[in-house]
């Protein structure tokens, strides 16, 4: 059997997703992989007068959503990974089902 060297978790931070995020570090334990803990922010589709009447405002809405998801995703990965597993997180903007398959590509 081939050896995994790379797990994927891309998380919402739902319940759920942190059953995946047990499920990567057990895997990464057993292979001695690394994990890339991704979260995917999705595009704005109702946008509210206020954000059409100034793209600054969308553009501040975005930086804010990115550093907020880098600083869930760093505490995830602390509380959720052994320590002796090397995490990278990694924060993406799109449609969440095509960001994650092309991380994994």
């Amino acid at each position: 059997m081939a050896a995994i060297r790379r797990i994927l978790c891309p998380t919402d931070f739902s319940e759920p997703s942190l059953e995946g995020i047990k499920a990567g570090n057990d895997l990464a334990l057993r292979f001695s992989g690394e994990v890339v803990l991704i979260h995917v922010i999705p595009p704005v589709h109702a946008i509210t007068p206020a954000f059409v009447s100034s793209g600054r405002m969308l553009g501040d809405y975005y930086e804010e959503m990115v550093r907020v998801a880098k600083d869930a995703l760093q505490e995830t990965a602390e509380r959720c990974f052994s320590k002796d597993i090397p995490v990278q997180t990694l924060v993406l903007r799109g449609n969440p089902p095509d960001e994650i398959v092309r991380t994994a590509v």
